[in-house]
């Protein structure tokens, strides 16, 4: 599991692992410590879901939701490190980069985790929060990370994130824009507009509360669903 939800939607978390019959979480990745990514941890374990292994970025932040989260983890959390590899049989997950990619930094969104999956083919990035100015991560980390075929739309669609330099550098086919009702006017106009111009098709959970979907847009009202084959060949559905 990467990331886990925010307070006042853990109960949708809860229920999605519930249909899907899981109830162990082998390995749990924390991208950053705020609260819209991490709140759920401890409900979840209240809800009888066990975790093995909790890795995130080290460190502290000072937040009820971090201490939460730290509390759910317990002795089973980790500090993750660039260039890890922890393998689940034929999917493999790369810890990319993290902690600001060697830039000196506190701003937290900056901390983020950045993580590839691969199975076969197939490469999805996770990139929390990751910003692309004010510290320009993105320049950084793309060429890091490469091409991907998938790509999760960072920091909701703010546009201080999804820059040119980071599409250019990871190429994705598919990008999946994790949005809700929100007051930060997310997406932006300009984050989707570059999206759009680098040939970006985009599935959205639900419209947020900027900028409106493009013709070609999928907007789910719910969870995206990802499907890969052992030859790496995918197909995605609301």
């Amino acid at each position: 599991m990467i990331d886990n939800g925010r307070q006042g939607s853990c109960n949708d978390t809860i229920a999605f692992m519930s249909e899907q019959g899981i109830s162990h979480i082998d390995y749990h990745f924390a991208t950053h410590y705020h609260a819209d990514h991490i709140a759920c941890l401890d409900d979840l374990l209240d809800a009888g879901v066990t975790v093995g292994t909790c890795y995130d970025r080290g460190g502290s932040f000072d937040t009820q939701t971090y201490q939460d989260y730290i509390g759910a983890c317990g002795a089973a959390r980790q500090t993750a490190s660039k260039g890890q590899v922890i393998s689940l049989g034929a999917v493999t997950i790369e810890v990319v980069d993290l902690n600001g990619a060697g830039l000196s930094t506190s701003d937290e969104n900056a901390q983020s985790l950045v993580l590839k999956v691969s199975y076969g083919s197939f490469t999805h990035v996770f990139a929390g929060d990751l910003p692309g100015v004010s510290p320009n991560v993105e320049s950084i980390v793309g060429p890091e990370v490469g091409d991907v075929d998938v790509c999760k739309v960072t920091h909701h669609g703010s546009n201080s994130s999804m820059t040119d330099a980071w599409l250019n550098a990871t190429d994705p086919e598919v990008c999946i824009l994790s949005v809700g009702n929100n007051g930060f006017g997310h997406p932006t106009s300009g984050t989707l507009g570059r999206l759009h111009a680098h040939g970006v098709e985009v599935y959205w959970t639900q419209t947020g509360s900027g900028a409106t979907p493009g013709a070609g847009d999928h907007v789910c009202d719910g969870n995206v669903i990802i499907t890969v084959g052992s030859s790496g060949a995918y197909d995605i559905t609301c």
